[in-house]
């Protein structure tokens, strides 16, 4: 009861749930989601250049948030994550320092990816946001004709690996959509 029967998504929560079986699970999910939350978010704020205390401030702004930890202690810990998976896309998305571009485009797919296997509705939506955020900054990188060629070449990167890691739950959510429809 309140599973799915026999078949589960690859995703965090129910490696978590394999684990720590169902009593940890029980236990410690919420810490770990709320953790988790606030890495991310404090991930995006470091790459974003914020001095370290900023981006202890910002991360516990976000995981305590009203809206997602109120969530997360009624059991619906997956929206604390999806939110997790969106700032680590945004904070790959970021690095510019660190890492191959193009590299960094395809982790931030996949990160979307996982936000809309585990947000299913919301994390389509957050995924927009990470979305805007890659065209913002083929926006702001230049003007020219090959800043925008580059950065719409980013976008499509993030879609296809985005879409590559959802189409488990992507497959699911279209079924119940459909059904009913005339």
């Amino acid at each position: 009861l309140g599973s799915n029967g026999g078949s589960s998504p690859a995703s965090i929560t129910y490696a978590l749930l394999w684990l720590l079986g169902p009593v940890g699970f029980a236990k410690f999910y919420p810490a770990l989601v709320t953790l988790a939350l606030g890495l991310g978010a404090w991930g995006f704020f470091r790459t974003m250049g914020l001095k370290p205390s900023l981006c202890t401030v910002g991360a516990i702004a976000a995981a305590l948030n009203s809206n997602y930890f109120s969530n997360t202690c009624w059991g619906l810990g997956t929206r604390s994550l999806t939110l997790a998976c969106v700032f680590l896309a945004l904070a790959a998305l970021s690095a510019r320092r660190v890492g191959n571009r193009w590299m960094n485009a395809a982790l931030a797919g996949l990160a979307t990816g996982m936000a809309v296997v585990e947000g299913a509705d919301n994390g389509v939506i957050l995924s927009l946001v990470v979305g805007a955020f890659v065209v913002w900054q083929a926006y702001v990188d230049g003007n020219s004709m090959k800043g925008r060629t580059l950065g719409s070449l980013r976008l499509l990167l993030v879609v296809l690996f985005a879409l590559f890691i959802a189409t488990q739950s992507l497959i699911g959510l279209f079924d119940i959509a459909s059904k009913g429809a005339v």
